[in-house]
């Protein structure tokens, strides 16, 4: 099988271009163009930003119209983390990385960008926002994310302009405007916001089978092969962008009225339902269940089933809903069937492609996987089968060593595997040791509080065994707390024994 990973991007743009000219913090073109290429692979695919057809012939050639220094040392803070030669790369406070570099010169070109809106900026926030949240710094990332949002308003992205006649820049603005839509979905949902925009631009998307240059087709070679593949990133950019639609409605009608309750109702439940298992069932052939393989084709479905787990949380939670059946299920047989097709997927991407690589994506679907089988082993009890045993924990092993695997690239993720790591069972722990080594932690326990600012949504076993959630820098106070309890507690068993 091959490992999407091991493959290289070819584009002749971005083996030429003199990154250098783009940022004072290090003249090495060799190692720019490798972390660019690094985010070509990692995290365009599903966290598009920038269009990159236009990007790299604009970095090549020194233009700035679809590039410019802001955007170029924002997406290199960013490649930083996705390149795993970069040693500490998860150490974003620490000045002397090239990851810290890179921000920090982005956030002073971002000072001289202030108030003046182009499509570089938007692009730059969005990488900017994306960088905060994933080193659990969220809070302070949210307002570059509305303020992406607020200048593709005055720029009017979100519409066909007839005064814009170039058709490059054009193209340029809706895929930017598509490409925000998603991002900030995506971002809403996960940490329950209102969305930012109340639908989708006013733009169709063209067909990607028919017009795939319109997307940007990223190529790529395995090694000893001459044969360039495509990775469909126009189908996936395509399907990803009307599931996003869906969970935009979604996010409005649980969030986005007066009351935001976070619930929707049986028939909105029902109707929301059935265009999800439609849009589905219509996936075009490379992302078919029997056929999908890259990441980003994992990932689509990894997410289509975590929104469907989530659909009905709130009715299986309540003895009135608990027992509509929708499509012959009842809510909880449905979640049942999502996290089992989601465990599917996550055993599959391991075995094809591993969790070595950064891919910050994975952790939406690892870490409710881990923390329903931490809950259910939790819950077991002495007639619980064997066999159910020895599977929740395989389970719970597999998405911990994935957790603790993304933990070398950011920030959030290093300190969620510490957090599962402590809720595990003595024998799970000692099983997690033997199959899933992964580095430790203790080196950066002390700096956890200190840098954490944010609400990221955590799931929690407590002790009284009920599933919850939490804000993620909560649990972080939490552990704080009873970190040094158990300080407190070992100096006065110490004094007793003097």
């Amino acid at each position: 099988m091959l490992n999407f990973f091991a493959a290289e991007l070819v584009d002749p743009l971005l083996s030429s271009a003199n990154v250098s000219q783009w940022t004072p913090v290090t003249s090495d073109n060799d190692l720019l163009r490798k972390l660019i290429h690094a985010y070509f692979m990692y995290d365009h695919p599903f966290l598009t930003v920038v269009h990159k057809d236009y990007f790299l012939r604009d970095l090549a050639s020194g233009r700035h119209r679809f590039c410019s220094d802001l955007l170029v040392n924002a997406l290199l803070a960013q490649a930083y983390k996705t390149h795993s030669k970069m040693d500490n790369r998860v150490e974003f406070w620490n000045p002397r990385t090239l990851g810290y570099q890179f921000s920090a010169e982005a956030r002073r070109l971002w000072e001289f960008e202030a108030g003046r809106s182009k499509i570089t900026t938007v692009q730059a926030a969005m990488l900017m926002n994306i960088s905060y949240s994933e080193n659990g710094m969220d809070k302070i990332g949210w307002a570059y994310l509305v303020q992406a949002v607020d200048m593709s308003h005055d720029l009017h992205i979100f519409d066909t302009s007839t005064d814009i006649k170039s058709a490059e820049m054009e193209n340029v603005r809706a895929f930017t405007a598509w490409s925000l839509f998603n991002y900030q979905t995506l971002m809403t949902y996960h940490f329950h916001k209102p969305p930012l925009l109340k639908g989708p631009p006013n733009i169709d998307l063209p067909d990607p089978v028919q017009n795939p240059g319109w997307y940007g087709e990223m190529w790529i070679r395995y090694p000893l092969s001459q044969t360039l593949s495509p990775t469909y990133f126009g189908l996936g950019f395509q399907a990803s962008a009307a599931m996003q639609v869906m969970k935009n409605d979604m996010g409005l009608e649980m969030y986005g009225n007066l009351s935001g309750s976070g619930k929707l109702s049986v028939a909105q439940t029902k109707t929301l339902f059935q265009r999800l298992t439609a849009w589905f069932d219509s996936l075009p052939g490379p992302l078919k269940p029997q056929r999908i393989v890259l990441p980003l084709h994992f990932k689509i479905h990894a997410y289509y089933f975590h929104i469907i787990s989530d659909l009905f949380q709130p009715l299986a939670a309540d003895p009135v809903t608990a027992t509509i059946k929708f499509m012959g299920r009842t809510p909880q047989e449905i979640i049942s069937y999502a996290l089992t097709r989601m465990e599917t997927l996550a055993r599959l991407y391991y075995l094809r492609h591993s969790f070595d690589y950064y891919d910050a994506c994975v952790l939406q679907f690892l870490i409710p996987l881990a923390y329903s089988a931490l809950s259910q082993i939790f819950n077991a009890d002495s007639t619980t089968p064997l066999a159910r045993l020895n599977a929740l924990r395989s389970t719970l092993v597999l998405c911990a060593k994935g957790i603790g695997d993304q933990g070398q690239s950011f920030y959030i993720a290093k300190a969620v595997f510490r957090m599962i790591r402590e809720k595990m069972r003595p024998e799970d722990h000692r099983l997690m040791n033997r199959f899933a080594q992964s580095k430790e932690l203790e080196d950066v326990e002390p700096l956890i509080s200190h840098h954490v600012q944010s609400q990221w949504p955590m799931p929690i076993i407590r002790v009284d065994r009920n599933p919850s959630t939490n804000d993620f820098e909560e649990l972080v106070k939490e552990y704080k707390k009873l970190s040094m309890e158990g300080e407190d507690e070992e100096d006065c068993s110490g004094l007793e024994e003097n």
